[in-house]
């Protein structure tokens, strides 16, 4: 059988997220079957597009003109893209921005961005799934060499302005400016700083190795020692974490020697938090400064909430 309707598929927990699209090619190659159960009014319209790419040049459609494809056309140029821009897309659905906003802010259709939403990333009516977005959306590992994974995890949990300030870093753009103006003293240096927090905390939320995580710590241990330099500005690492460096080589060092898979072992959540609680506690820190130092209004502490969440 063929969950072909959206009501079938409403309260699958293995729904795959372009499961309209499936399943019209899964019609389009067993076309009696849909005279089986009702059909979703989206997988109708699909199928028929994709039909219409089957049919010889100069054909018509059976039953009246063929209706317009430049929303699903745009959807599936989407898909075609450079994996940064859809990652993007759907990290900005997955933050809870509108289909104009997005297309606003990456020059697309926002309908196009709509038809992508409801053919290849139907997530929308389950944004209040917290376990399922993370399994099925987001992932449970966030691999070091993918980037997607890290920036849904931001936007769905932080919104638009945690994504903004990790994109920034992650694509090595200017920063918001909501953020930028909350740099007061020395603009560079702040900048510089901001992005050494980002960077850290992003890292330490990946999937490392012992020799990653320790690595994280030396990057963590020099901005510690940039900040203590700095006779202007407090400094935020406060934390002393070479011990941690000292056990994850240890770790690593143990796992070069052993024989067999069953003798090595992965960093634990437990690591995990050694060095994302660091992290974590500098960003807070730096967000309650910015948001003390920030000019009227609240832009400051619009920007850095999600630090607190």
């Amino acid at each position: 059988m063929i969950a072909a309707n959206y009501a079938m598929q409403a309260a699958n927990f293995f729904r795959a997220l372009d499961w309209r699209w499936q399943v019209a090619h899964k019609l389009l190659a067993a076309p009696r079957r849909r005279k089986q159960f009702p059909v979703d009014s989206s997988v109708s319209h699909l199928l028929g597009y994709l039909r219409a790419q089957t049919r010889k040049p100069g054909a018509r459609r059976r039953v009246g003109p063929d209706p317009d494809w430049t929303a699903l056309q745009a959807a599936i140029q989407i898909r075609g893209s450079r994996r940064e821009v859809v990652d993007e897309i759907e990290s900005r659905v997955l933050a809870g921005e509108t289909d104009a906003t997005i297309g606003e802010r990456l020059a697309l259709s926002a309908d196009g961005i709509a038809e992508y939403e409801k053919t290849f990333f139907h997530v929308r009516d389950r944004l209040g799934a917290r376990d399922w977005i993370r399994s099925k959306v987001i992932g449970m590992r966030l691999p070091p060499d993918k980037d997607g994974p890290v920036l849904k995890l931001f936007a769905y949990n932080g919104g638009s302005h945690a994504l903004d300030v990790v994109l920034s870093v992650i694509r090595r753009r200017e920063f918001p400016k909501e953020v930028s103006d909350t740099f007061r003293n020395d603009a560079r240096y702040e900048d510089a700083r901001l992005r050494t927090l980002v960077s850290l905390t992003v890292a330490a939320h990946r999937d490392p190795t012992f020799t990653q995580l320790a690595n994280l710590v030396d990057a963590y241990e020099q901005a510690r020692q940039m900040d203590i330099d700095r006779v202007d500005l407090p400094a935020l690492f406060k934390t002393d974490c070479r011990k941690y460096a000292l056990f994850f080589r240890a770790a690593a060092a143990a796992n070069r020697k052993a024989t067999s898979p069953s003798q090595r072992r992965r960093p634990s959540d437990e690591d995990y938090t050694k060095i994302v609680a660091q992290g974590v506690a500098a960003f807070r820190s730096l967000a309650e400064q910015s948001t003390q130092s920030s000019p009227k209004g609240d832009n400051g502490a619009k920007v850095h909430n999600f630090a607190r969440r």
